[in-house]
């Protein structure tokens, strides 16, 4: 079985999104970390050393074996990953793309990237402007509105100094539901394209 999302030359997010699906299947050692995440020794010690500091996995010996597990901190950004991966691969609105990318106008604006959170994964949004600390994301999924309002919130409420706003960029019923959402919330703002 595959967890990883399809690319060739895989960042943070992918590594640690591939390993949060392996252990929502349940308790896994090291080693079948290693093997179902393509993962080397190192990578993997890191990774699951990230993790374990973060809260979002919990580690546990049986006899001399460690056994990692999420917790429910790991269960909840399991479920933002999924959400942000289905708004990533999504193949995104023309005009929705169109009308941020000219939102985004600028000399410092990265298209397709991924913005860290508190919880020790990257997040990845359609455009970011480091100089500016905002971002802007495409949306066209309307599934798991909960979770991607939990990952926003939480990423923006942790007064990161990499990111001061979010512009979410949604047509029709998915922008009305995403108003509501984030309706008095300063830091994010939906936008009608």
């Amino acid at each position: 079985m595959s967890y990883s999302i399809g690319r060739r030359y895989r960042g943070r997010f992918e590594v640690f999104y591939c390993l949060l699906r392996l252990l929502s299947g349940g308790p896994a050692k090291k080693t079948h970390v290693m093997n179902a995440c393509n993962l080397n020794s190192l990578v993997a010690k890191e990774v699951l050393g990230r993790l374990l500091d973060s809260g979002v996995v919990s580690v546990s010996r049986r006899g001399r074996e460690l056994h990692y597990r999420l917790t429910d901190r790991g269960m909840m950004a399991l479920l933002a990953a999924e959400v942000f991966v289905s708004l990533i691969e999504s193949p995104p609105h023309a005009e929705c793309r169109r009308r941020a990318r000219e939102e985004f106008d600028g000399d410092d604006i990265v298209e397709n990237a991924y913005i860290g959170t508190s919880y020790g994964l990257e997040v990845p949004v359609s455009y970011y402007s480091p100089g500016d600390a905002r971002a802007a994301i495409v949306a066209e999924s309307d599934s798991g509105l909960v979770a991607f309002y939990y990952a926003l919130a939480s990423m923006l409420a942790g007064g990161s100094d990499y990111l001061n706003n979010i512009t979410i960029f949604a047509a029709g019923s998915l922008r009305e539901r995403l108003e509501d959402l984030f309706q008095g919330n300063d830091a994010i703002r939906v936008v009608n394209c």
